[in-house]
């Protein structure tokens, strides 16, 4: 506690202690994106359903981001080898804080553009057929 009080259950000794324990976050979650940078390892998941696509990525503080596919602007794939298994899908987005999304490293890739490319084309279509009635 600081030295101006002699009580340790004083509330300036409350307020120490808080600002102690708040200050430990910021340097956590600076380590994360340290060892991030320097070991290029981030631990990515993806789940893809027929109204968003999720990533949740970090190494051992997680975040999770969400876009929906009424959102999607355009879908490219461009293929990494000659067997078509290995590829990167690029999402581009009117969403503001994920205006260009790149899946890769997914098994299967090449499948999972054309269903996601048939997704976003049957929310677009169902989107215009509800504005339309």
């Amino acid at each position: 506690p600081p030295r101006s009080t002699l009580m340790r259950s004083s509330a300036a000794s409350d307020v120490y202690k808080r600002q102690e324990y708040g200050l430990t976050f910021p340097a956590t979650s600076f380590l994360c994106r340290l060892l991030t940078l320097l070991f290029g390892y981030s631990n990515t998941k993806w789940l893809i359903t027929t109204k968003y696509i999720e990533r949740e990525h970090g190494m051992c503080c997680n975040s999770i981001n969400n876009l929906q596919l009424i959102r999607v602007k355009d879908i490219s794939y461009k293929q990494s080898c000659c067997c078509g298994c290995c590829g990167t899908i690029e999402i581009i987005s009117t969403d503001q804080t994920t205006p260009l999304l790149l899946i890769s490293g997914i098994p299967k890739a090449r499948e999972v553009y054309g269903r996601l490319r048939d997704a976003i084309t049957s929310v677009h279509s169902n989107a215009k057929l509800e504005i339309d009635a």
